[in-house]
């Protein structure tokens, strides 16, 4: 008996739903099983797919296993790239940085190395003039005369004791000032030597460092009031005390004191409008350091400068 043309068809639809599950079922066991029903002319729905693939669970996980482990090798691999990809993008970032951070540190090296050769310079050129000052006040007679070169000596010893401190510190933008006060100090009593030995010095510096745009109007002002001292509160060999101190307030500003138990400041002599080159220098100093200057007369002179300094880093 002869197919019918409607037998036929059936045979075609039933070979091209076998041959989808061929192909898909290895991937999609549920496009198998679906094929399958129709085949087979049984309803499919949830319960029949369900059962059928029920049946055989482990012909789903077979089927599966393949697909799966070849999409979970192929998002792994795509990731891996994007990994290697980015590491190296990291890494050259890494290299790049790491050479900017290179020469940043040796030109900063160089730049401390030509910072120390100029305040190095700059004190021995300081050294050359206070010499010079010293032969020529050796042909001087006039008392007068030779006080003011003496003076002005120990005005550049002090600045250049400053660059002489800063050339032996490790940080070039700070100074370690009670070792610079201590140096100043036996500069002074070395230069006025008739009586300084019967006056006892008491050095307080509480402010370990000082960057170098305050420490030198310190210093000067140091240089001067201590001067001052020596020279008109003890006179005839009198002795006593002379203290230098430097503390930080609880407001954060600094107070630099210079005090001596010698003869007091004339009572009626304003050292804000006096003559004197020494106390104008400090009045000019203590105004370049924004500071408040008082003096106290009731024991003896006290010299109180009160002011502000940046933070260190």
């Amino acid at each position: 008996m002869m197919p019918s043309v409607s037998d036929f068809g059936h045979r075609k639809a039933a070979f091209r739903y076998a041959l989808y599950g061929a192909l898909f079922g290895c991937c999609f066991p549920i496009i198998s099983t679906v094929a399958d029903l129709h085949i087979q002319h049984l309803p499919c729905n949830s319960t029949t797919i369900l059962a059928a693939q029920g049946a055989q669970p482990l012909h789903w996980i077979i089927d599966s296993a393949p697909f799966f482990l070849g999409l979970f090798a192929f998002l792994a691999g795509r990731r891996q790239d994007q990994i290697f990809r980015l590491n190296a993008l990291l890494e050259d970032r890494v290299a790049e940085r790491t050479a900017q951070l290179v020469q940043s540190h040796e030109q900063t090296e160089e730049r401390e190395v030509l910072l120390k050769e100029i305040h190095h310079r700059v004190k021995n050129n300081l050294q050359i003039i206070s010499s010079l000052l010293d032969l020529q006040a050796r042909y001087i007679e006039d008392a007068e005369v030779l006080t003011m070169f003496k003076e002005s000596r120990n005005r550049i010893r002090s600045m250049g004791l400053i660059h002489e401190k800063l050339y032996q510190s490790e940080d070039l933008a700070w100074i370690d000032f009670s070792a610079y006060v201590h140096s100043l100090v036996d500069v002074l009593v070395d230069s006025y030597s008739m009586g300084a030995g019967t006056v006892t010095f008491n050095t307080q510096i509480e402010v370990e460092n000082l960057d170098i745009d305050t420490a030198l109007p310190c210093g000067l002002i140091i240089n001067e009031l201590v001067s001052n001292a020596l020279k008109h509160a003890f006179p005839d060999g009198r002795g006593g005390e002379i203290h230098i101190r430097l503390h930080a307030r609880d407001d954060g500003k600094q107070v630099l004191t210079v005090r001596n138990n010698g003869v007091s400041f004339p009572a009626d002599l304003d050292f804000r409008r006096t003559e004197s080159l020494g106390l104008k220098l400090v009045t000019s100093l203590a105004n370049q350091l924004r500071a408040s200057i008082d003096l106290d007369r009731s024991d003896g002179t006290e010299f109180s400068i009160v002011f502000s300094m940046p933070t260190q880093s």
